[in-house]
């Protein structure tokens, strides 16, 4: 393979991993006891983590896409946290908390 062949080869891989972000989510449920939390990103449901009083997920965003938290409790009860559009060049942290029976952005 000849030296610009190689230069390519390594290029595209490079620019396709700059074309996107993996940005982390958080949200912090305090003293409640959810039964599960997920990262809703364009209807793409991506179950978090769990670490202590809080839950995470890194997830892949190759384009603009409409994003939420969804938190569930026993009985039917959630509480979503609207992301709203997130894209590429968002590179959070995204981290919210729940605070009674809403969500809010941490700042």
């Amino acid at each position: 393979m000849g030296g610009m062949m190689k230069r390519m080869a390594v290029a595209l891989p490079l620019a396709a991993l700059a074309a996107c972000s993996s940005p982390e989510f958080t949200v912090d449920v305090g003293d409640t006891d959810p039964t599960g939390v997920m990262l809703n990103i364009n209807d793409d449901p991506t179950i978090m983590s769990e670490n202590e009083d809080y839950y995470y997920a890194s997830t892949t965003v190759d384009d603009e896409q409409q994003a939420s938290i969804t938190v569930y409790y026993r009985r039917g009860a959630e509480i979503e946290c609207d992301l709203g559009r997130i894209g590429p060049d968002d590179s959070g942290p995204f981290r919210y908390r729940i605070e009674g029976d809403r969500c809010v952005e941490v700042e």
